[in-house]
């Protein structure tokens, strides 16, 4: 005794052959036919097959509808396991239609393993690279195919990376990932989803996936509403602070200007006649002890204390008996403290930092500049790091030095984090 037969319209295969001289080329277009086919119990099963994403056509809008049958959803981002996907399926009640999603940037390999080819009417495969592949459809089986990544989502939670788009767009605070996905789908099948099996990363997937009811669409919804209020309240502390922050640099120039009043600019050219030896002192930053990097911090007095830790201290020792003059580059503002040693003599400093660095203990006769990004946004400590040598903001700054010292030797010290660096005669190595 056999089981009822299922009826399912098929893409209709027109091969047209295009010949030009001795070689021939084959394309295929998919359509569907008028006249459906019948898959039984009795039929026998020949060899699966492979298709290729970017050879397959659209279906007709609503396909799955006519027929209500449910609609099961994979989603894979990127595999463990070389761009392979291995898909299980467990024991299903009745024939479903199969949406296989990704959005890996060199295009999928779906291998179905032990596709029920009674039950399987349909395969619809959402995909950005055309290389996408899927084995193992069973012989017969229609395969459907649609571009783009408003058919992909990897979890049924909302995602933070997209919680600002969802609190931003106009269609309200719960047009989260997946009610997006499954609306956008359902524009094709006609369907809502009945299961959803999706995640990052993986190399083996089953089929069906968890139910998706209402309970769970509610479920979702209520944490999509929960997420984009603490986005809206991270969003209004973010403004507070950066209030705080326009304050704060407001403060940072005006003692700036109060340090340099108190000590005459470089000269260059007066510098030079005196100037022996030019070292540049290059650093990502001190050793800053409690500063918490992107703080968002209701109180100024919070923020104030906050930003103090990240000007960390940097002893320079200066050991040399030749005039130096000195250029201190970080990244992170750092407190200098210059501490020439026996017959030492500093001709000049010049520091900048991407924020406003500071420099303490220095005599007030000796010139100071103080500049924040002075050779440009990128042009900071770590472009002369010895893991950067080659960066073309290590050059200008070493041209810009030689053209204000010229016939100077002009030497580096870099380090990352420190608390000191000690500045000798030596050619430093």
């Amino acid at each position: 005794m056999t089981t009822p037969s299922w009826s399912w319209a098929v893409p209709r295969i027109v091969r047209r052959l295009a010949r030009s001289g001795p070689g021939s080329a084959i394309v295929v277009a998919i359509g569907v036919l008028t006249t459906p086919i019948t898959v039984s119990a009795g039929d026998a099963v020949s060899a699966p097959m492979s298709v290729t994403a970017g050879d397959l056509a659209p279906p007709t809008a609503g396909f799955a509808e006519a027929l209500d049958l449910p609609v099961h959803y994979v989603a894979v981002h990127r595999p463990d396991d070389a761009d392979r996907v291995t898909v299980t399926f467990k024991p299903t009640r009745g024939p479903f239609v199969l949406v296989l999603a990704d959005t890996h940037g060199r295009g999928l390999h779906w291998d179905l393993q032990g596709a029920p080819h009674q039950d399987l009417r349909a395969v619809l495969v959402t995909f950005v690279k055309p290389t996408t592949r899927v084995d193992g459809i069973p012989p017969g089986t229609p395969v459907f195919g649609v571009h783009g990544r408003q058919f992909f989502t990897t979890e049924l939670l909302p995602d933070v990376r997209w919680v600002r788009e969802a609190c931003d767009g106009s269609t309200g605070r719960r047009d989260f990932p997946f009610g997006r996905v499954e609306r956008s789908l359902q524009t094709v099948t006609g369907q809502p989803f009945t299961s959803f099996a999706g995640t990052a990363r993986t190399d083996a997937i089953q089929v069906p996936g968890i139910a998706v009811t209402t309970d769970l669409r509610a479920a979702i919804d209520r944490k999509a509403a929960r997420a984009c209020d603490a986005q809206q309240r991270k969003r209004a502390l973010g403004k507070i602070t950066g209030g705080h922050y326009v304050r704060f640099s407001e403060s940072r120039k005006q003692e700036t200007a109060d340090l340099l009043a108190r000590h005459p600019r470089p000269d260059y050219g007066a510098l030079n006649d005196v100037t022996e030896v030019v070292k540049i002192i290059a650093v990502h930053g001190g050793r800053a002890k409690g500063y918490r990097a992107f703080a968002k911090l209701l109180s100024y007095d919070a923020y104030l204390e906050n930003a103090n830790k990240r000007r960390a201290p940097i002893d320079v020792k200066l050991q040399s008996d030749r005039p130096t003059f000195l250029v201190l580059i970080s990244h992170e503002p750092v407190a200098w403290r210059i501490h020439p040693e026996g017959r030492s003599s500093v001709t000049g400093v010049f520091a900048t930092s991407a924020d406003t660095p500071k420099v303490v203990d220095l005599p007030e006769t000796v010139p100071l500049d103080i500049r924040a990004h002075q050779l440009g946004h990128k042009d900071y400590a770590t472009t002369v790091l010895p893991d950067r040598p080659d960066h073309r903001a290590s050059k200008a700054i070493m041209e810009t030095w030689a053209a204000r010292f010229p016939s100077k030797t002009i030497d580096v010290i870099s380090a990352r984090h420190v608390a000191s660096v000690t500045v000798s005669s030596h050619k430093e190595r």
